[in-house]
């Protein structure tokens, strides 16, 4: 029985991490920088994700979620807004669906995942059921015509940027899927509440979201044609159907997962916490709508441009508060003086991971890492805490 609560659990862990970034990225790392890119993106978010449920115990979790609840369900909110802004784009531009079609799934799924989240009796059964929905698409599209089309560097399909930036993006993967799971809520929930976490993260990321992540892979040459085209080549077929399908319903799940818990954790109305949700989607359809060419200067219209810029705080923002303020020092620090340190640092350096993450000069990573690591020595020097304790250091096993 453990067992089957543990699997259950994967499932929910595999689904809540596969969204906007686990989906499309994969697209944009196929045009940017071939099928290595993929790689590049996979290996650390499935060690990175899976090492969660070794490094903390439920005691340290709870610790570490309440501590840092506000930078927590900063990134949960953050979350849900990336999903809904961009999710227009990806199903319109990317997978030739119609618009009002796309809109309406869209709602209809976030509703009915919202219902599912909140009744915690169906919270097991929509995991399951989300995540072999999504592994049996994956099975009937993994031998489709259309899969893995110009995955394998096709001479169709050349990369847009040269090695030494596919060389400047591995310590950017590393930096942020190593470090962004520990602002996770949707981790934090099951490393307390699972049977036996360490298991249930080792089969949600090793085996479960690294097939869906796999599934990416294999209609990302689909959507890199049309990122290089302005043309999906899915403009007809059940393909479109199935794999559109696919991203509202992992979107939609996460999205619900994420809502579910800032409303427990904030102990609000539900409708307070969704109030904001038709505004992102508005904002994501007027970029859509509004600004279908590509920008002046860029290989990318508004759209993507804000994907690739929502993106960026995973790379920078999130990781950086981890790093800065939630790994422990070597004797504890004061807080101010530490949250000032982290807020200049990530200042300093977002301009020049618009410049990699955007505009694809990617080898300005090492300017946005190495400010970091010198604000992390700094961190270290700064005047020590009076009366500290030990919870200072919920990374630590006691």
């Amino acid at each position: 029985m453990r067992l089957v609560r543990s699997f259950v659990w994967a499932c929910y862990l595999g689904s809540s991490w596969t969204w906007v970034i686990g989906m499309l990225l994969p697209v944009l790392l196929l045009r940017d920088y071939g099928p290595a890119g993929w790689l590049v993106f996979a290996i650390p978010n499935v060690l990175g994700a899976a090492a969660f449920g070794f490094v903390l115990n439920r005691q340290r979790s709870a610790v570490l979620s309440v501590r840092h609840a506000v930078a927590c369900l900063g990134f949960s909110r953050v979350t849900v807004a990336f999903q809904i802004i961009v999710l227009p784009w990806a199903l319109v531009e990317l997978l030739c669906w119609p618009l009002p079609l796309a809109v309406g799934c869209m709602l209809a799924a976030y509703a009915l995942f919202m219902l599912l989240v909140r009744a915690r009796s169906w919270l097991g059964a929509a995991a399951l059921a989300v995540s072999f929905i999504s592994l049996a698409a994956f099975a009937w599209f993994a031998f489709h015509a259309d899969a893995w089309v110009d995955v394998w560097r096709s001479p169709m399909l050349e990369p847009r940027l040269g090695r030494m930036g596919l060389y400047a993006f591995i310590p950017a993967a590393a930096f942020g899927f190593l470090l962004c799971p520990y602002l996770d809520l949707t981790f934090h929930y099951a490393c307390q509440n699972a049977p036996h976490p360490r298991l249930a993260f080792v089969l949600g990321f090793v085996v479960i979201f690294a097939a869906m992540i796999v599934f990416s892979l294999a209609y990302a040459g689909l959507g890199a044609i049309a990122l290089r085209d302005g043309i999906s080549p899915l403009d007809h077929g059940l393909v479109r159907w199935v794999i559109g399908g696919h991203v509202i319903m992992q979107s939609a799940f996460t999205a619900a997962l994420h809502l579910e818990r800032v409303q427990q954790i904030e102990q609000v109305p539900l409708g307070r916490i969704v109030l904001p949700l038709p505004l992102f989607l508005l904002i994501g359809l007027l970029l859509l709508m509004h600004y279908p060419q590509k920008l002046e200067g860029f290989d990318m219209n508004v759209s993507q441009m804000v994907y690739r810029v929502l993106l960026m705080l995973y790379g920078t923002f999130f990781p950086a508060y981890v790093l800065m303020m939630m790994i422990p020092t070597r004797r504890p620090v004061q807080y101010k003086p530490r949250l000032r340190t982290y807020l200049f640092a990530v200042g300093m350096s977002l301009p020049m991971a618009f410049i990699a993450f955007v505009e694809g000069h990617a080898l300005y990573v090492i300017g946005v890492l190495a400010v970091l690591a010198i604000a992390r020595l700094v961190v270290e020097t700064l005047p020590e805490e009076v009366d500290a304790d030990d919870g200072n250091c919920p990374f630590t096993r006691s």
